[in-house]
């Protein structure tokens, strides 16, 4: 069986939750956590594949903005760059938006990651 088989039966079960879930009174969704994280997973595992997150979230039939802030502060979806340790044990770290965090040592970027889990 190809790789993209197992992963459009995910899809195919993602959009069924999704569509099972009521609307509230204003017409909104309101999405339990489990769909949250397994939404976000799928959209982590596509963009791994060279998918964009919205087109993720389009295989899916949610807006990529409603997907986005659940991953906000809980290890967002977006990638960042992690350079090669530099002598003296520091780590740089490099955030889509250019962002560098330089001087790090592996411990403290190991706690700065939990902090934002």
């Amino acid at each position: 069986m190809p790789e993209t088989e197992p992963m459009e039966m995910r899809a195919k079960e993602l959009r069924r939750r999704l569509a099972e879930l009521p609307a509230g009174r204003t017409g909104k969704r309101r999405y339990p956590e489990d769909v949250r994280a397994a939404v976000v997973k799928h959209v982590r595992e596509r963009k791994r594949e060279g998918v964009s997150e919205a087109e993720a979230c389009k295989e899916l039939g949610i807006h990529a903005a409603t997907v986005h802030g659940w991953g906000r502060g809980r290890g967002a979806v977006r990638a960042v760059e992690v350079e090669p340790e530099a002598p003296g044990g520091a780590v740089t770290v490099v955030l889509p938006s250019g962002v560098r965090i330089e001087g790090l040592s592996l411990a403290a970027l190991i706690a700065v990651v939990k902090g934002l889990s």
